[in-house]
């Protein structure tokens, strides 16, 4: 070796490796706790798309995750798909 290496820049160059490798997992854990918390705030759901857990009247969010029983939005109670497909059936024939 012809002491062409510099250990302050070796030592550098290392420390901003772990540090960006922090970022990353950092990042990861933030976009990993936004999709938990869209989840929780369900999506809009007017008339029937399907592909739901509970539906919320009040303000109509459809929620996929189990065991929401009280909208996270507005607070009050939801129904089940099921429910909501009799609700929506009884209306149609209400309508006519």
């Amino acid at each position: 070796m012809d002491d062409k290496i510099d250990i302050a820049e070796l030592d550098r160059k290392e420390k901003e490796q772990i540090e960006k490798e922090r970022l990353k997992e950092v990042a990861k854990g933030i976009r990993a706790r936004e999709q938990e918390e869209a989840l929780r705030k369900g999506r809009s759901g007017k008339g029937h798309k399907g592909g739901y857990l509970t539906f919320c009247r009040f303000c109509h969010r459809e929620f996929t995750i189990p065991g929401i029983v009280k909208c996270t939005i507005c607070g009050h109670d939801t129904m089940t798909e099921s429910e909501r497909m009799d609700e929506l059936k009884t209306r149609i024939e209400e309508h006519k």
